[in-house]
Parts: structure tokens; C-alpha cells; sequence
């Protein structure tokens, strides 16, 4: 019985020293996995490791680059950038800032600007100028994209996207300037722009633009516009548009042209040379503009231009003009105090190509205006001073069998001071 008694005794501690061995090892072996997790998060980073996870090149290269390590916000493409005065770096936050004279760029998109600042977790550069000594804001964001500049005030853009927002944008679209105050550009070429002008004036603060609430541009093609408006120095006019189509593409296409504005002493403040253009095909079109003024008057013009290849080409206009000059109550006073004045011009021109036929010729070169025209409508000093305009028609045909060919001529002189005439018929 008592053997018995010590054998249970034994059986016991033996259980319990394996139960305390036991727990022993769950608990190293926690240890063990606790470490396995927490070592990286206690390991100490220095500066040069940082620069290295972010892809940092040497800080003292003129051209730093960046590339951070594949991720949610991976980039393919090498991020260069540069400033002339200090280039602070956010670590943790994974954010560049660049100041003074600061380029970035990235595939084919560049921004220069007077301060960037570039977010890697959020895959987005910033950029806006530099206040100057003045209070004057320097330095304004210049964005080039596909050969395409843009100018703003402020700018922010996803390089993973290729989308952006820009404030107060100016670029050129074709042969006119666009403006805008808000801009949205998506992923692909597209820009959608509020509160948008369009105007062949160069100024920062156009004289004169068609204005839009709303635009839609396509760089190097097109700019497509809701109901639109005339302004005269930021001032609307009663001139307005259902829609507006601008083509600024290299290429022909249709569309309307934006008039010209000015004074005259004389006539007032105007618009001229706006209308509409039709490119018919590769071989024809058509360009009908006019002209109105404050003080009376208008002007209408056309011109056509045509051409067939190896065959003939040419050129075809006209222009009606009917002005007033002077102060309508003073047309009764003598001394030229008012004057009301309809002139015209015609022109013609025509070649044929010395390859269409070699037996028959026929050309045409006319000019006839009014003996005042030119004084009146031109600002080229040759043409306002010339005297005389001439006109000539021709045809000439021969025969490869025959001893005799034919010419036939028509002939115009016109002398703009005295106001002769000379008209030689065939």
C-alpha cells in the first residue's frame, strides 16, 4: 500500500514538472513571434535608408529624381526635379518641396514654378508662384504637356491619372487665346474650363473675347462652347451666340472666325473681319466675314480660293462697304463735316498650270474698285497711294497642225485721280 502511495506521488510531480515544461515553451515561443513582428518596427532608420526607400538619388546631383518602391500609387516613370534655393523633405509623410525657380517633370508633362510640392501617398504634385517683395505674385505655374503650354495661378496634378485642377489658365488654341477661371482636365487630352474666353488679342486682359459660362476644349483640335457672348473690355454685349465651334487644328476645318477690334476717329469703336469660314473640300472654300461700326456703316466681304491639281488654281473676292463719317446732325453744314460713302472692290485671279494643256492658255488677273476705296478701307500705304489699278484677261490657243494661232485679250485701266477709264476689248 505505501509503494503504491509513492508510485501515485511520483506520477504526479513527473505530470506537473511536463505541464510546467510545457507552458515554459508556449511562452518562448510566443516571445519568439512577438519578436518576429515587432523588429522592423524598432529598427532604426537613418536619413540615408529614408532617401533610399523613396528612391532618392544623391542629394548634391543638379537633377534629383525620384521613384518610390512599387505600392497602391506605383509610378513607371522617373520623377526629375530641380530648384534653386532649398528642397525640403517630408520622410514620413513622402512629400518634396521644391522653391524658387522649381521644375518637375515627369513622361511628357513639365511644370516650372516658383513653388511645388510633390505628394507621393497621394500621387499629386501642387504648384503655385511666389510672392515677391511687392506682395506681387512671381513665378506663376507654366504647365507643358504634349508640346502644349498653359499658364496659371495655381495647379494641382495626379501623375498616376493624368488628371488635374487648374485656377486662372491661359494657352493658346490655334490662332486665339483661351481664358479661363476654372479647369478640370481628365485623364485623357480633354479640358473642361468655366468661365472661358476666347480672343485672338494677346493681352493677359483681352480687349475684346467671346465669353462662355462653359467650354470644352480639345488641345491642337477643337474648342466647343454653351451660349456665348461678346465682350468689349470685360464689358458683355448685346452680340450673342446659341453655341460657339472654334477649330485649332493646323488643318482646314470650318468654323467661325473671331472679329478684330479697334477706333477710328472717324468711324468709332468697331469689329471687323468676323464671320464664318467653310472649307469645302482640299480643292475649295469660302470665307464670308464683315464689318460694323459705332457710328455708322458696315462692310461685307467674300473670298474663295479653289484649285485643281495640274489643271488651273486661283482666287476669287469681293467687298461691299457702305461708312459714314462724322456726326450725322452736322451733314448740313457745309465743309465735309459728315460724309456717307458706299465703295466696292472686285479681284480676280486665275492661272493655269503649264501642265493642264499645251495648246491653250487662259488667265486672268482683275482688280476694279471705287476711285475711293483704297483711301477709305485700307492701311496699306502702297495701296491707299496708288493711282491706277489695271485689269487683264487673256486666251491663247495654237494648233500643232496649223500655221496660225489665236489670242484674244481684254484689258482695264483705271485712273483713281482723274477718274478716267480705259477699257481695250478683244
Amino acid at each position: 500500500m505505501r509503494r503504491s502511495s509513492y508510485q501515485i506521488i511520483i506520477l504526479l510531480t513527473a505530470i506537473v514538472g511536463f505541464a510546467n515544461l510545457g507552458y515554459g515553451q508556449e511562452q518562448d515561443s510566443t516571445k519568439i513571434a512577438l519578436d518576429s513582428l515587432s523588429r522592423p518596427l524598432i529598427v532604426p532608420v537613418d536619413s540615408t535608408n529614408a532617401l533610399d526607400t523613396l528612391g532618392f538619388f544623391n542629394p548634391q546631383d543638379t537633377n534629383r529624381k525620384a521613384k518610390p518602391a512599387q505600392s497602391k500609387s506605383f509610378i513607371d516613370t522617373d520623377i526629375i526635379y530641380n530648384a534653386e534655393d532649398s528642397i525640403p523633405k517630408s520622410i514620413d509623410g513622402g512629400i518634396i518641396e521644391l522653391y524658387n525657380k522649381a521644375v518637375i517633370e515627369y513622361g511628357e508633362m513639365k511644370i516650372e514654378a516658383g513653388y511645388i510640392r510633390i505628394e507621393f501617398d497621394k500621387s499629386e504634385i501642387y504648384a503655385t508662384g511666389l510672392a515677391d517683395s511687392t506682395g506681387k505674385m512671381d513665378q506663376k505655374p507654366l504647365f507643358t504637356e504634349k508640346g502644349k503650354t498653359y499658364r496659371s495661378d495655381e495647379m494641382r496634378y495626379n501623375f498616376k491619372s493624368g488628371k488635374a485642377r487648374i485656377n486662372k489658365m491661359i494657352t493658346q488654341e490655334g490662332e486665339g487665346f483661351l481664358h479661363g477661371e476654372k479647369i478640370k482636365k481628365t485623364g485623357s487630352s480633354a479640358f473642361y474650363v468655366k468661365d472661358a474666353s476666347y480672343t485672338t488679342c494677346s493681352h493677359e486682359h483681352p480687349h475684346f473675347a467671346i465669353h462662355t459660362p462653359k467650354a470644352k476644349v480639345i488641345p491642337g483640335e477643337k474648342v466647343v462652347t454653351q451660349f456665348a457672348y461678346l465682350e468689349l473690355l470685360g464689358i458683355p454685349t448685346p452680340l450673342m451666340l446659341p453655341f460657339g465651334f472654334f477649330p485649332t487644328t493646323d488643318k482646314r476645318k470650318s468654323g467661325i472666325i473671331i472679329p478684330s477690334y479697334g477706333s477710328s476717329q472717324f468711324r468709332g469703336y468697331f469689329l471687323q473681319n468676323g464671320g464664318f469660314y467653310w472649307a469645302a473640300n482640299d480643292f475649295f472654300d469660302l470665307t464670308i466675314t464683315g464689318d460694323i461700326y459705332t457710328k455708322g456703316g458696315f462692310g461685307l466681304q467674300t473670298a474663295s480660293s479653289y484649285k485643281k491639281r495640274y489643271k488651273y488654281s486661283g482666287s476669287l473676292s469681293g467687298r461691299y462697304n457702305l461708312l459714314q463719317f462724322g456726326e450725322p446732325e452736322f451733314a448740313a453744314f457745309v465743309g465735309g463735316a459728315f460724309d456717307n460713302r458706299s465703295d466696292f472692290n472686285i479681284s480676280w485671279n486665275h492661272q493655269q498650270d503649264a501642265k493642264a494643256n499645251p495648246f491653250y492658255r487662259f488667265s486672268a488677273n482683275v482688280n476694279i474698285a471705287t476711285t475711293q476705296f483704297y483711301q477709305v478701307t485700307s492701311i496699306n500705304p502702297d495701296q491707299v497711294l496708288q493711282n491706277r489699278l489695271n485689269s487683264s484677261i487673256s486666251f491663247s490657243r495654237r494648233w500643232a497642225d496649223k500655221p496660225f494661232n489665236l489670242n484674244i485679250a481684254l484689258n482695264h485701266s483705271q485712273n483713281n485721280q482723274s477718274k478716267d477709264l480705259t477699257l481695250t476689248l478683244p
